[in-house]
């Protein structure tokens, strides 16, 4: 114990003296014994209070001595050279425990490797494991101090380090390796190569640059994760060694572990930042075009266009082909939760363009009828392309097919008001009118007669 003592002063001297000095790996060993000390000394310290609580109980039969006596008993074992000695020594060891931890952090951040077939680096399983490492050590030296502080300082370094890492990454934002984006490109290529005496294309690095930008999705949806699970976990933990004495410091844990709870929700913040890069840089100028060409697809048709149609299908299946060319690109190197929530950007926008696409457009019956067909394809599409149904996504489009499919405009009351049964309308009375209007064969005054 006295050696332990002793290299523990020497160590947090030569830390301030030098970092360099003491690597994190010398210091596991130290920190145990400190925390095993620790335990020994509060076990010796809750022995004598209850020795000493049976005798006050059995000398002063009256209630008040009794707690008059017991307090001045707290008072006595609280400034006690024994209970002194503990605080400056669980002081010592918050210190060398926050180094060991910042330390440890930071070689896990610059020893990051990806190994392929996975979907995240090895920094964040590392970051995670060292924290609970060192928050589970500080647990038994069933100091409650050294809990929260250790605690807090875990959090103060997921924080500044490493959320600050990810979030760096994601502001970097996609490279599409457009004109702007090679020439910012080809300079720090040629800076990198003259440092690391390595050439690289641009090529090379725009693909190793959008690979790290999806590799810190996966981080940051894992990160949330991780940082929930530790939450419960320590939560189990710290009722399961500190029941005794929770009700008096319940509000500083529940404090200190609401505070990973928050940056599980940061972590997921920074993720959806990078959802809506990679839509808003990546998919969406890609595929709105190709909602566009649908203005290019005459549904003004006769039947023999019908046919050739149903034979030569003139936009839905090229737009399926390619929409899943491009989503392909990100299915095998994102989590399947985070690409289901890329589809369900790219469904909504896809709903927004296309019904601004088919306002423009105008339609007979066949044409009413094809673009039926056009739209179950690309719903059943769509719910096979992600875990979840999209159909609810399509409501109003669905609606406005059933319009353009009806065979005159009085009939849009047996689906109306009263009539609607269990279809719950999402298109205003205004926008049915417009739809009606969109059918060629439909006459502008038997709409404008319609009492909706």
């Amino acid at each position: 114990m006295k050696q332990t003592l002793q290299l523990m002063l020497t160590s947090s001297k030569k830390m301030k003296e030098n970092r360099k000095l003491v690597t994190a790996s010398k210091l596991e060993t130290l920190l145990t014994e400190i925390t095993v000390i620790s335990l020994c000394a509060e076990l010796y310290v809750r022995f004598v209070k209850r020795r000493i609580k049976a005798d006050i109980e059995i000398v002063y039969p009256n209630k008040e001595e009794r707690e008059e006596s017991w307090l001045d008993f707290q008072k006595w074992i609280k400034n006690c050279d024994l209970s002194l000695f503990i605080h400056n020594v669980i002081s010592k060891y918050i210190i060398i425990e926050e180094y060991y931890m910042k330390e440890s952090i930071q070689k896990a951040i610059k020893l990051d490797y990806f190994e392929e077939g996975n979907f995240t680096s090895s920094v964040t399983d590392d970051i995670f494991f060292i924290l609970r490492q060192c928050i589970k050590r500080s647990i038994s030296s069933s100091s409650i101090d050294c809990v929260c502080a250790i605690l807090n300082q875990a959090v103060t370094i997921l924080e500044m380090d490493f959320k600050s890492m990810l979030k760096k990454t994601i502001d970097n934002g996609y490279f599409t390796g457009g004109v702007l984006d090679n020439i910012s490109l080809a300079y720090n290529v040629m800076q990198s190569s003259f440092q690391q005496g390595k050439l690289q294309s641009v090529d090379e690095k725009t693909k190793d640059n959008q690979q790290l930008f999806l590799r810190t999705m996966n981080n940051c949806e894992v990160s949330s994760e991780h940082s929930l699970v530790l939450k419960n976990s320590l939560d189990h933990d710290i009722n399961k060694v500190f029941h005794q004495h929770l009700d008096l410091h319940k509000a500083k844990f529940e404090s200190c572990l609401a505070d990973l709870s928050s940056l599980s929700s940061k972590f997921r913040s920074i993720l959806e930042m990078a959802l809506t890069e990679l839509h808003g840089s990546v998919l969406k100028p890609e595929f709105r075009p190709l909602v566009s060409n649908f203005l290019s697809v005459s549904h003004n048709i006769t039947e023999d266009d019908h046919d050739n149609y149903e034979a030569n299908d003139p936009w839905v299946e090229e737009f399926i082909f390619k929409l899943q060319n491009l989503l392909n690109r990100f299915q095998s190197a994102l989590l399947p939760n985070i690409f289901d929530q890329l589809v369900s950007y790219v469904v909504n926008e896809v709903v927004i363009q296309l019904e601004k696409t088919v306002f423009k457009s105008s339609f007979n019956r066949l044409g009413a009828l094809f673009f039926d067909k056009e739209l179950r394809s690309l719903v059943t599409y769509l719910t096979t392309a992600t875990s979840w149904s999209v159909r609810d996504r399509f409501s109003r489009l669905n609606q406005i097919s059933t319009i353009l499919n009806l065979d005159a405009v009085q009939e849009i009351d047996d689906y109306w008001g009263q009539n609607a049964g269990a279809l719950t309308w999402r298109l205003t009375p205004a926008e049915v009118r417009v739809v009606l209007a969109l059918r060629v064969e439909f006459k502008m005054d038997e709409i404008r007669r319609l009492k909706l």
